[in-house]
């Protein structure tokens, strides 16, 4: 399959940073549970320096990128081996040159059994996309297929499947080991993310306060886990008065259900259509993520309406917490109607895992530089 140079360099970007965070994500983990399994205590300032050296040493030994899931086996063994080499130098050096105290044992086992783990990961990932790639490029554009819906202000339950009135059994029904990674991820990625981003963060505050001068940020009541409000924090892309001119404007929202989207929205700055179009207005949730109100891939948050207006069946989309990213969010979004978006949210939750939320992260990249459905 062609790809332009510039699809390139932006899925091997996109790779090596999905690489990165991968990476402290799982060592993080082992990390915590070696130390929990052994009593150990290992302090703050030599988590972060380790983990950090996991991400330098396996960029620095080129096993980054999206490329590197092409090359030969040959290829991808030394790089790997080359990374492994750098890390164990680094770490001698560390161990002779600071004072902190450690657990040598505890830090031995985390690394072995990080690079165990890191070796499954990277074979799987390159047998995906090395054995058949235009199969690959196929499920990161391929949409979601549902039946369409039925006119404004109806409830359409044509979509509903039995089983699906007991979502909390089928979730119940997750591997704990799962959850604890994906909170992990979750953790670790917004994190490394919040700091990544901190430019783009920095250029955003300061254009929107250059525009109108009013705030930088924006805090919406959102539904969370199980219904519970929190309150979500995005750039802010409308106007100041923005909240006292939405009762004028819910009958003309292109939403059914309980979402709210109206193309050419006259509250939205000429800032916020920029921000809107490209998700930027959306990267303050990280924060939201890094704390627990929120996860990387979930349901998106909606507004807090009447409870008296939805259903038990709908309701069932809050039996987790809510996400930056979804099979809404990559399938139109603002374009899908709200019986839809419910089923695609079940659709999650029936197939929640770590492989069905590295796809959807990838998926995402690609949608948002598009912006279908973004407004």
């Amino acid at each position: 399959m062609y790809m332009s140079p510039r699809t390139r360099k932006i899925l091997n970007l996109a790779s090596s940073l999905l690489h990165a965070v991968l990476d402290a994500a799982v060592f993080q983990a082992i990390l915590s549970s070696v130390l929990s399994l052994t009593s150990s205590v290992l302090a703050f300032e030599v988590r972060v320096f380790f983990t950090g050296i996991i991400i330098v040493g396996f960029s620095a030994g080129s096993l980054y990128g999206f490329e590197s899931l092409r090359r030969s086996l040959k290829a991808e063994r030394r790089a790997y081996i080359r990374s492994v080499m750098l890390i164990a130098v680094l770490c001698v050096l560390f161990a002779f040159t600071s004072e902190a105290e450690m657990s040598l044992s505890a830090v031995v086992l985390s690394l072995a059994g990080f690079f165990a783990v890191n070796v499954f990961i990277r074979l799987s990932l390159r047998h995906v996309v090395a054995s058949d790639p235009k199969k690959f490029f196929r499920f990161l554009t391929a949409k979601a297929a549902y039946a369409d819906e039925g006119p404004s202000g109806e409830i359409d339950t044509s979509l509903r499947k039995d089983y699906r009135y007991n979502m909390k059994a089928v979730l119940a029904k997750k591997s704990r080991i799962y959850l604890f990674l994906k909170r992990a991820f979750d953790v670790v990625a917004s994190g490394c993310a919040l700091l990544v981003l901190s430019p783009v963060f920095l250029i955003t505050a300061i254009a929107i306060k250059l525009e109108d001068g009013g705030p930088v940020l924006y805090s919406a009541r959102r539904w969370g886990k199980d219904m519970q409000v929190f309150r979500m924090r995005k750039f802010r892309s409308m106007k100041v008065n923005a909240d006292d001119l939405l009762k004028n404007l819910l009958k003309d929202s292109e939403m059914t259900g309980h979402a709210f989207k109206i193309k050419n929205d006259p509250r939205i700055t000429k800032v916020g259509h920029f921000i809107r179009k490209y998700s930027i207005d959306e990267l303050p949730q990280l924060w939201n993520i890094f704390v627990g109100d929120m996860s990387i891939v979930g349901p998106r948050p909606i507004m807090t309406v009447d409870t008296d207006t939805i259903d038990g069946y709908d309701k069932q989309r809050w039996i987790i917490r809510p996400g930056l990213t979804c099979y809404w969010q990559v399938s139109g979004r603002a374009n899908i109607k709200w019986a839809q978006w419910v089923e695609m949210d079940l659709d999650y939750i029936e197939n929640m895992s770590l492989s069905e939320d590295i796809k959807l992260i990838l998926k995402t990249i690609p949608v948002v530089f598009k912006a279908d459905g973004a407004y």
